[in-house]
């Protein structure tokens, strides 16, 4: 397909993406059915090992000495007969003493007295059983920013652990956070039993890094979220992308350009997927997308429909 017609095929399939979310917006009960079709399990899974994902995920990359943050869905892993602790222990060995797993723990949403509270060594991820087995394992670290955070557990985990307001100007995403932190330490990105392009946490990155550049206008709220670390109660004052927006992702077009520029390798089992992204040259790549389009976000289009709509 030349260029201008794949330019073409983009456009159209953004198009028809977006229009279909803003649809869903206006029936709740479809786009609940809709979820749950898009989450269904398949009908019928091979019997697999755990033996089996350690040598799809050799197959893909060598982890060992490598930051790894590792996105997945027990769903699919479950059938492999292995507990959460198996699995993570599988991935420790994977990436040795030299290396550091990492697993993104978005907290549950808790309040008290009507006001959210993130308490850093005892709210819960809400990301998963694998997630969760990795924040409570010994030694493991968790960031204390109260949106997106993550949990680090090896060599360098010490470095996701620390306060980042201030380099990145009280955004999950930014300068000084876990996600750019895997980018700047040449990390990888692991996708298992998830398609990638529902758990690629990285693509906020460029949005957050281009502060004043950010091509999307009213980008940001703000929201205040009570912090517990060590004991000790704070009040902390962040920004956090407006939910509103998720209506003009385009995301299958984003998928499609991502596999097109062979940002993703894919190893996948049958019925279990397994992707593999190298950080640093997606966040290049998508840095200067994201400033010339908007994309995932419907770019340009997006302000004026966003302004004509809402």
């Amino acid at each position: 397909m030349s260029g201008l017609g794949r330019q073409v095929a983009y456009s159209t399939l953004t198009a028809a993406e977006v229009t279909a979310r803003w649809a869903l917006t206006r029936m709740p009960q479809l786009r609940t059915q809709v979820s749950r079709w898009v989450r269904r399990a398949p009908a019928e899974r091979p019997a697999l090992t755990l033996g089996d994902l350690e040598r799809a995920i050799g197959r893909l990359a060598h982890l060992e000495g490598r930051h790894v943050l590792v996105h997945s869905a027990w769903d699919a892993l479950a059938h492999l007969g292995a507990k959460p602790t198996e699995v993570l222990a599988m991935l420790q060995r994977l990436v040795g003493p030299r290396g550091t797993l990492l697993a993104p723990t978005h907290p549950l949403p808790i309040k008290k007295n009507g006001q959210l509270v993130y308490d850093v060594a005892r709210t819960p991820a809400a990301t998963g059983l694998l997630s969760e087995a990795l924040r409570r394992a010994p030694g493991a670290v968790r960031s204390p920013f109260p949106l997106s955070s993550v949990a680090a557990l090896g060599a360098d985990a010490a470095l996701y652990g620390e306060d980042f307001r201030e380099a990145s100007g009280g955004t999950p995403y930014g300068r000084g956070s876990p996600y750019w932190l895997l980018g700047e330490h040449d990390g990888l990105d692991l996708f298992l039993g998830i398609d990638f392009i529902r758990a690629n946490t990285l693509e906020h990155c460029a949005f957050d890094l281009l502060e004043r550049e950010n091509p999307l206008p009213d980008y940001y709220e703000t929201l205040d979220v009570t912090v517990v670390r060590g004991g000790v109660s704070e009040t902390w004052t962040v920004k956090q992308q407006r939910r509103e927006l998720e209506r003009y992702l385009a995301t299958t077009t984003f998928k499609r350009l991502m596999l097109d520029e062979g940002l993703v390798r894919d190893e996948s089992l049958p019925g279990l997927p397994v992707a593999l992204l190298d950080a640093r040259p997606f966040l290049a790549w998508h840095l200067e997308l994201a400033r010339r389009t908007g994309l995932p976000y419907w770019g340009k289009a997006w302000q004026l429909i966003g302004r004509r709509w809402t």
